[in-house]
């Protein structure tokens, strides 16, 4: 049996394991303690992904739509046929009748997120429709008006003095930063012992075991955290108690921020919340008197109807108490290679926009929730052909039967995944792709709350099914069967050449490439490969 280091990528957690390994099959998965990331801790959806290689749906062939079976074919049949029929729906409708809908896995597979970045601007459509844009494009958007770029900025809870627990159940449901066992809860434990003024404030619709533990509970409606806010950061800017030279140093439109503000007086927000104005002001003062402070949200605070004026909320109160953009608040967090001055060249006020909704594309992805929208709009030039990589729209977007609705509507749908879901019963191509336990891979943008100067990498650990491939892989080929054959594009001509380019290049080779600038290493030194 043999044992190898590697990383979990079934959520963003993207935590380091030890794996014990025998005829191609993972017996035995733990958290690896020697990782900075998660200090030997490892989720059970981690430990669970172990037996997905293996799983009863799993895809192990490219099929095809004959009737109402899909019927196994051949990788040279399937990269021929979607290629032509992408080629005459561009011919016929235009660049933006082609579609593609991802889901979060891509985030956590650098060469797959890359290469579908590519394939949509090389392609010259707009339509890069994501789930990820559900929780964080209010917050990405929001980013860039207050502080110039799309930053996903993280809240620093285990520098922090004072740490708010806003919404949700991190333990049930697996979402934080201060589930038991993680790195980030160790450290916030440790501060709590060694600085007295550390502490932990809770505030939800129910008392949880880690709101037991808390030196004070704040129980409120569901889904009123919006309000709650609003009302800590009115009470913070009336009652004096911001940083004013911070605000007078680094903030313009003050006046702007304290006029939207007006209406949401701590009293008015308590009505909503169903507590009283009191239990507001005081939290709000704790947190403005902390040296550092910093407010862990709930995925399900920006996932909402209100989601951009909740991120918006969540970025006031921690700039009128100077805690944006340093150490025990909210920062960004680069990693080792710090890749925010690329994020920067995509700005939403050039990007291209929906068809329905006009919303902006926020880092070349546009709001999954649109995507039923398009299908179904009587233009000309609507999306006719989807290609879903690791998504599944009927299961993770709102209105089902709406959704139901366009995908019966369209043209052409392929899916590229590695097990199938039920959007693969609409599907006309079935593409199979490789798990993440089948595939190197390179985490270079870090999404931890603990600030690490540190870059995870892994080999493939277990061999694929023989007809599976890595979605890099089939983009590249489905690129070159589409051959746009034209210069423009809805990103402009420069974009548009650096995605086709991108879309047929070795990104193995271009991965070399910036870690030899970035370390002075290469991508075989990193993963420990002779």
């Amino acid at each position: 049996m043999a044992q190898t280091h590697s990383y979990c990528r079934a959520c963003s957690g993207v935590c380091g394991v030890t794996l014990d390994i025998e005829d191609n099959q993972i017996q035995k998965i733990s958290g690896d303690p020697q990782n900075p990331k998660n200090a030997g801790y490892l989720c059970d959806v981690g430990r669970a992904s172990v037996t997905l290689s293996e799983h009863p749906q799993r895809l192990r062939s490219p099929a095809k739509r004959v009737g109402t079976a899909l019927v196994p074919t051949t990788w040279d049949e399937a990269i021929s046929d979607i290629g032509k029929r992408i080629q005459e729906s561009g011919r016929k409708h235009g660049q933006r009748s082609l579609g593609i809908l991802t889901g979060d896995n891509l985030a956590h597979n650098a060469l797959g997120a890359t290469r579908t970045a590519a394939f949509t601007l090389g392609m010259g459509t707009p339509n890069l429709f994501s789930t990820l844009t559900l929780e964080s494009a209010p917050l990405l958007y929001v980013a860039e008006q207050m502080l110039g770029h799309a930053a996903p900025l993280q809240a620093d809870v285990g520098r922090a003095h004072v740490t708010i627990l806003l919404g949700g159940d991190q333990e049930q449901a697996g979402w934080g930063p201060m589930q038991s066992g993680t790195i980030h809860l160790q450290a916030m434990r440790h501060f709590q012992r060694t600085r007295k003024q550390a502490k932990l404030i809770v505030i939800g619709s129910r008392k949880t075991s880690l709101a037991e533990e808390a030196d004070q509970f704040v129980s409120i409606r569901p889904g009123t955290e919006l309000w709650f806010l609003l009302g800590m950061a009115h009470a913070i800017y009336k009652g004096g108690w911001g940083d004013k030279q911070y605000l007078e140093d680094g903030f313009e439109n003050i006046e702007r921020a304290q006029e939207w503000l007006e209406p949401w007086r701590p009293a008015r927000c308590a009505e909503i919340c169903g507590v009283e104005a009191e239990d507001i002001s005081g939290v709000a003062l704790k947190f403005s008197r902390a040296a550092m402070g910093t407010i862990a949200r709930s995925p399900a605070l920006t996932s909402s109807r209100n989601g951009t004026a909740a991120a918006w909320a969540w970025h006031v109160v921690h700039a009128l108490t100077a805690n944006v953009l340093r150490p025990g608040g909210i920062y960004e967090s680069t990693g080792l290679v710090d890749l925010h001055p690329l994020v920067a060249s995509f700005p939403t006020h050039k990007a291209p926009t929906t068809r329905v909704g006009s919303h902006p594309s926020v880092l070349l992805q546009a709001p999954a929730t649109r995507l039923a929208d398009d299908i179904l709009d009587p233009a000309s030039d609507s999306v006719r052909t989807l290609i879903c990589i690791g998504a599944d729209p009927l299961t993770q977007l709102p209105d089902p039967d709406r959704t139901r609705q366009a995908l019966k509507a369209l043209d052409l749908l392929v899916v590229i995944d590695d097990i199938q879901r039920p959007t693969t019963q609409f599907a006309d191509w079935v593409l199979p792709a490789t798990h993440f336990w089948e595939r190197e891979d390179l985490h270079l943008i870090d999404q931890m709350v603990l600030p690490a100067r540190s870059l995870q990498a892994t080999p493939a650990v277990l061999a694929p099914p023989e007809l599976a491939r890595p979605e890099s892989d089939i983009l590249k080929d489905l690129f070159e069967a589409a051959n746009p054959g034209r210069w423009g594009g809805s990103w402009g001509p420069h974009l548009t050449l650096t995605g086709r380019w991108l879309a047929t290049t070795d990104l193995r080779a271009q991965a070399d490439c910036l870690l030899d600038w970035a370390l002075n290493k290469k991508l075989d030194e990193v993963l420990g490969m002779p």
